[in-house]
């Protein structure tokens, strides 16, 4: 048994997420207690601009070159032509040499990624599209 330091209640180790870096191998604080501390307004904006930050140092950008592709996009997908609600826009890349393509929704980035990035397969599905339209 343990007690968290936050909620003071004595509980099974397991409700404790392991830490490398206490000397009982646990944290501090319960599971619980840190989901509600994470799940705090504030804390969810910090996650999703650290995550944001991130995204953009993978692709080798900055914010700036983010905002001036989304201005030259005027804030819209580069295939459906539509604004992303309430996230921002992805940055789609070839998958083999890392060069970006564009912004693209979620939607729109997810089914480009689910055809495997491939023009052949997506040229197939297009013409299969055309011909289940004109049955």
């Amino acid at each position: 048994m343990k007690r968290c330091s936050k909620c003071q209640i004595d509980k099974s180790v397991e409700s404790f997420h392991r830490s490398k870096k206490s000397k009982d191998g646990r944290q501090s604080t319960c599971s619980a207690c840190n989901k509600k501390r994470l799940s705090t307004p504030e804390n969810v904006e910090r996650r999703r601009a650290l995550s944001w930050r991130a995204c953009l140092k993978k692709f080798g950008i900055t914010e700036d070159d983010y905002n001036k592709m989304f201005e030259s996009q005027l804030g819209l997908c580069a295939i459906c032509h539509k604004p992303e609600a309430e996230i921002k826009l992805a940055v789609d890349h070839d998958h083999d040499t890392g060069r970006i393509r564009g912004l693209l929704c979620k939607k729109c980035n997810m089914g480009i990624g689910l055809l495997g990035d491939n023009p052949d397969t997506l040229a197939t599905a297009l013409l299969y599209l055309r011909r289940a339209s004109n049955s």
